[in-house]
């Protein structure tokens, strides 16, 4: 679809349930979307031919006295190995994560407000290898986390283990050769942007050509978007992830509330999902929280017959039109959120047939078979007993998503969007916003399924 030429937009792909590429039960590292290809400079070097892989290595297998002198002797390569471990220990505790405690909205705002970064720019060709997972700009040696790491690997077109599997100085010859090579992904910016926490660690690589926004300015946003009729003191969060470059807040109120049947009762609320050094795009969702088992579910945003998106401005223009963007989510969110609420109610009129997820389902949400499993124990665990409809399936797609303890961040939320987006079926017929995925007749076994059952899924 195209762009204007000073925005870069995500998530535009119709029919992706989740906002970023899929993921999978192995906890693979998320993967952020890249803005448009970039056309690499014109510089001599790069009209030459690029020597392969091998034949830098073969090159660079020489004399190692040539080598920037990063770590020369045992002791320095111990102090940066301790540098870096030290680096690991403290970004394992990060994201912060607080699920279902007595954190106000107003707490988690202050907590979300009180993450500063500051930010380092320099030229893909401008950085050395320092050892281990560690960068060196400008003299200083920096240790990475693997999110970062593999992103700068990515730019340099090159397996994330490479530099790793060498000894730092031999190492850093090869980075020297490949940036001497013009060595680069196609797509991959010629300026980053690096974001430093407040103990001086890079904490995500970006491209320096987009605008990033505070957490400090997407938090005002709250108060102000937060409708008249809704008071402050009913909103409870169900759970916030936090770091130093990004957050992920849910939060509900008893101000919207349904109970489809006595006894369980559901709060309507928001799913925001921000990153202040600009690694993911803004993200706000609908949230729909049973409080009987502390399950949530997210539901897509819609506008005008289309999903609302976030556009991220180039660094030179002000980040206002974002922040615009941002606030009618919010306020469209909340406008909403009763007709998910109802939605709810109109599943315990359709029976479901089966004791799990029904196969065509599971193909078209793209699950993998270790999860469908989780989900049919789910589904008959449930704390209030089933129903015999889709009701039931709604509710053990969230508790897999909210409690699973093997789903990677990123698949959690791809199966929590799958929840929301199939519990409005009923109620929500925008062609963008999901009713591909349900069939017009009853959920059966679909063994026998048509050839548009059996196409694709989305996200691949």
């Amino acid at each position: 679809m195209p762009t204007d030429s000073n925005t870069v937009t995500l998530n535009d792909t119709p029919g992706h349930i989740d906002d970023t590429t899929m993921s999978n039960r192995t906890g693979q590292p998320h993967q952020v979307q890249e803005p448009s290809a970039m056309a690499p400079n014109s510089e001599p070097e790069a009209a030459a031919p690029r020597p392969s892989m091998l034949r830098i290595l073969q090159v660079s297998n020489g004399p190692t006295s040539a080598a920037p002198p990063l770590s020369s002797t045992a002791q320095e390569k111990e102090a940066a190995q301790a540098t870096q471990q030290d680096h690991r220990a403290s970004s394992q505790a990060e994201p912060a994560a607080v699920r279902n405690g007595n954190l106000t909205l107003s707490e988690a705002l202050d907590r979300i407000q009180a993450t500063h970064i500051t930010f380092l720019n320099a030229g893909l060709r401008e950085i050395q290898y320092g050892g281990g997972t560690c960068l060196s700009i400008g003299g200083e040696c920096y240790p990475l986390p693997p999110e970062a790491w593999q992103t700068f690997c990515r730019y340099m077109a090159i397996p994330p283990d490479l530099l790793q599997l060498l000894n730092p100085n031999l190492g850093a010859i090869v980075l020297k050769a490949l940036h001497g090579a013009g060595r680069r992904a196609d797509n991959a910016p010629t300026e980053l942007r690096l974001a430093r926490n407040e103990r001086g660690e890079i904490v995500s690589i970006a491209p320096a050509t987009l605008a990033t926004i505070s957490n400090q300015d997407i938090a005002a946003l709250f108060e102000e978007t937060l409708p008249s009729h809704i008071p402050s003191q009913t909103l409870s969060v169900a759970s916030l992830s936090l770091s130093d470059s990004e957050f992920e807040l849910a939060f509900h109120t008893k101000a919207m509330v349904t109970e489809p049947r006595p006894g369980d009762v559901l709060h309507g609320g928001i799913t925001i999902r921000h990153s202040q050094a600009g690694t993911c795009p803004t993200v706000v969702l609908g949230y729909i929280h049973r409080l009987v088992c502390s399950n949530g579910m997210t539901q897509r945003v819609c506008l005008r017959g289309r999903p609302a998106r976030t556009k991220r401005c180039q660094a030179d223009n002000s980040s206002a039109p974002t922040l615009e963007v941002v606030k009618v989510q919010l306020r469209q969110a909340w406008d909403q959120l009763q007709e998910r609420l109802d939605g709810m109610r109109s599943l315990l009129e359709h029976r479901m047939d089966g004791n799990g997820l029904p196969e065509g389902l599971r193909r078209r949400w793209s699950i993998n078979r270790d999860v469908a499993t989780e989900i049919a124990q789910a589904l008959q665990g449930d704390e209030l007993g089933r129903t015999g409809t889709e009701y039931d399936l709604v509710n053990a797609l969230s508790r897999v998503a909210t409690h699973s303890q093997s789903l990677a961040p990123r698949y959690s939320r791809h199966v929590s969007l799958a929840a929301g987006m199939f519990a409005q079926r009923h109620v929500h017929q925008c062609p963008m916003c999901g009713t591909w995925l349900a069939d017009d007749g009853p959920l059966i076994d679909h063994a026998a399924e048509t050839e548009e059952d059996q196409a694709t899924p989305a996200g691949q």
